[in-house]
């Protein structure tokens, strides 16, 4: 068995967020007014409803294997005293032939060099036990290196062990007639942690999902193990909650990981809580701003919300939605605002009623839940009326996030950035409109003036939901 300490040269060091699928989508929340955007050694117990693939064997393969195969690579790897501390090179002329890709791309680029190298697992067809690896391939052999799962490759290159992790430098590429992805193999969570499975695409059933820490990644039991992140969907877990969690083994950061490649890797099964949105709106982090702000703070991890959906999807970034989400009860720090990935192509509408799991985060002290999942629940639920907010009130913070009215509002200018100013003391701006916006003119007085409290550019907004929200008063 080779020693592993440390991560393999393409998988990032700690802190740096081009691999971390976990950090994409880093602009969670547009600034209102600009454009802009995760052992044992016995026979494992597979359930007999299961049509993951099992391993009967983690002992290692023979020493003579076909050639080309995973395996043999791995045999012959296992032959180096790697260095935990730097590569070995193992043979400059590593083949794989008629292997299938089992992964998306992610980034496989050294720290400091991002996007010049591509990363995909690969596998032996029949699979078993050594039969996953990791490649890397050349930024320049794109787009005809766009692989996807079920892909069959040859692959020539340079065999390593990159930090002991046995990977493929490729050098050549021939893409043949691609087969139905392969399942993954079903594995006792206390059992995956060990170089039998390092590559392999896996299945574990029924594992506690914990915290590390609340800036750490995620752990599970039983066993030693953590969840890693390199792809591109954002995830998050339910602190508690009890998950079936495919993904690919890899040793990074002292630990062994498994690492899904999607949010549908993750299934969860039972258990965790649901925190009251108050809870995160009125936390020390939301309702103390430092100056200056920073870009983020991250608040309490792994939780459920759940509420009534006040505004429909907006667009936050290109590649984010946003939604409002209230308790329903209009009491102080009753509502938030909640991201969603735009590939999720969710269309909740006010009045659904939605559980999300996420993250809570403050974007410039705005508080926002950065969700990993959200699903409809219940419905239609009426819509909280909004709460009145007298003018220039000096507690705007209980109210962000939540639906208010204001009446008798002047707007006195524009603040150079497309908001209105008024005699309110707040903005009104097009954070919810976006495009649809037209700012009232200079003088206009407002009757009535309907929208979501928002914070941006140190200053507290009411953006509205629609032109109706807006009452201009008779002459």
């Amino acid at each position: 068995m080779k020693a592993k300490l440390i991560p393999a040269l393409f998988f990032c060091a700690a802190g740096v967020v081009a691999c971390d699928g976990n950090n994409e989508d880093k602009d969670t929340t547009v600034r209102p007014d600009t454009t802009d955007t995760l052992g044992g050694d016995t026979t494992d117990t597979v359930d007999a409803t299961d049509t993951s693939t099992p391993i009967d064997t983690v002992v290692p393969p023979d020493t003579v294997q076909q050639t080309g195969s995973v395996k043999a690579a791995q045999v012959e790897a296992e032959q180096v005293t790697c260095n935990p501390a730097s590569i070995v090179d193992v043979n400059p002329q590593g083949t794989l032939t008629g292997v299938v890709v089992t992964t998306p791309k992610f980034d496989a680029s050294p720290s400091g060099q991002e996007k010049t190298f591509d990363g995909y697992y690969v596998a032996d067809l029949d699979g078993g036990a050594y039969s996953g690896i990791v490649v890397r391939i050349p930024a320049a052999m794109r787009p005809a290196t766009d692989l996807v799962p079920g892909d069959v490759v040859d692959l020539t290159g340079q065999l390593k062990e990159a930090f002991c992790m046995t990977q493929l430098d490729v050098a050549t590429i021939t893409i043949k007639t691609p087969v139905t992805p392969i399942a993954p193999a079903a594995v006792a969570g206390a059992d995956f942690a060990q170089e039998a499975y390092e590559g392999m695409l896996v299945k574990l059933s029924g594992v506690t999902v914990t915290k590390a820490s609340e800036a750490g990644g995620w752990k599970f039991s039983p066993g030693d193990g953590e969840i890693g992140f390199s792809f591109a969907d954002y995830i998050s877990f339910n602190d508690g909650a009890v998950y079936d969690i495919t993904g690919v083994v890899r040793y990074a950061f002292s630990k062994w990981q498994v690492v899904p490649r999607y949010k549908t890797d993750i299934v969860r099964i039972s258990g965790g809580t649901t925190t009251p949105i108050t809870d995160l709106q009125g936390a020390a982090i939301s309702t103390t701003c430092p100056s200056p702000a920073p870009q983020f703070q991250n608040g309490v991890r792994g939780v459920d919300i759940q509420g009534i959906v006040v505004a429909g999807r907006y667009d936050v970034t290109a590649s984010l939605h946003g939604y409002i989400v209230a308790d329903g009860t209009q009491a102080p720090y009753s509502s938030i605002i909640v991201t969603v990935p735009a590939a999720s192509a969710t269309n909740f509408v006010p009045g659904d009623e939605v559980r999300a799991t996420g993250d809570h985060q403050e974007f410039y002290c705005l508080t926002q839940f950065r969700s990993s999942t959200i699903e409809k629940v219940g419905g239609p639920a009426p819509i909280p009326t909004p709460a009145t907010l007298a003018k220039n009130s000096p507690d705007l913070e209980k109210f962000e996030g939540m639906l208010v009215e204001l009446t008798d509002v002047n707007v006195t200018g524009d603040d150079g950035h497309g908001a209105a100013t008024t005699d309110a003391g707040v903005l009104i701006d097009k954070t919810l409109m976006g495009a649809g916006f037209s700012k009232p003119a200079s003088g206009t007085k407002l009757s009535s003036l309907k929208g979501v409290v928002v914070y941006s550019f140190d200053a507290f907004r009411v953006s509205p939901r629609s032109a109706e929200d807006m009452v201009v008063a008779p002459n």
